[in-house]
């Protein structure tokens, strides 16, 4: 099977550049980390006063989402990496100053956090990861077809270093996606498409892309699944 080519698979499903190889496994930590450097979760602050309201944060986050809700970011240099750290930091200092009751109800509480994590999972924050399962661990127990939180959890899981476990949990997660939604969503469609590839499924992978370019002939990663049939099929 021609799996080097995996890469441009995954690279379309997410809309940005092949990963990265990985770094060696750190024993003490089952999740990957960037090739550049890894940033720390900020402190714990009791008496940090939020500068801003729940909305307001929100916004912060979808600013920062082009950037970094793919792995590896969209991020350019070291200094870019800085810059979206202390952002992102700050971001989640308010958020965790905001009181519960101020939230809609603990679903959505949970759902932020876990994509609040996730992003910074994504820009290299060590621990972020395993807070962003935990946080999903809560929305899904109390809300099994939370549409954002099985959002989170197939977007997390699609990332490195995939386990038999978490590919079956992406799949849960994007079947729920599926069956809840009131069309055909792309971004789910295309997650499909990356999950058979890192399972290493051939005529799934390649099933998942017809399937695709058959409800998105136009879509975001039409032209690019296109490409990588007829690569292949040379």
């Amino acid at each position: 099977m021609r799996w080097p080519a995996l890469a441009l698979v995954l690279a379309a499903c997410a809309s940005a550049p092949p990963p990265a190889p990985p770094p060696a496994p750190d024993p003490a930590d089952p999740w990957p980390k960037p090739p550049a450097k890894v940033h720390s979760l900020p402190s714990e602050d009791a008496s940090h006063s939020a500068g801003r309201d729940l909305n307001q944060i929100l916004a912060g986050l979808e600013a920062l989402s082009p950037s970094l809700s793919f792995y590896p970011p969209r991020i350019a240099d070291d200094a870019e990496r800085d810059r979206a750290y202390g952002q992102w930091s700050e971001l989640l200092r308010d958020l965790r100053a905001v009181p519960l009751e101020q939230y809609p109800d603990e679903v959505t509480y949970h759902a932020i956090f876990a994509e609040t994590y996730r992003l910074g999972y994504n820009l290299g924050v060590k621990g972020a990861a395993s807070l962003a399962e935990e946080n999903l661990a809560y929305c899904l127990g109390q809300d099994g077809l939370s549409d954002p939180c099985h959002r989170t959890r197939a977007a997390l899981y699609l990332s490195e270093r995939a386990t038999n476990e978490r590919l079956m949990l992406t799949e849960a997660s994007l079947n729920t996606l599926r069956a809840t939604s009131e069309k055909p969503d792309e971004r789910v469609e295309a997650s499909y498409v990356a999950l058979r590839a890192l399972s290493l499924d051939e005529p799934g992978m390649f099933a998942a892309i017809d399937h695709y370019l058959e409800l998105f002939s136009e879509g975001e990663s039409a032209d690019t699944f296109r490409k990588f049939k007829e690569k292949w099929d040379k």
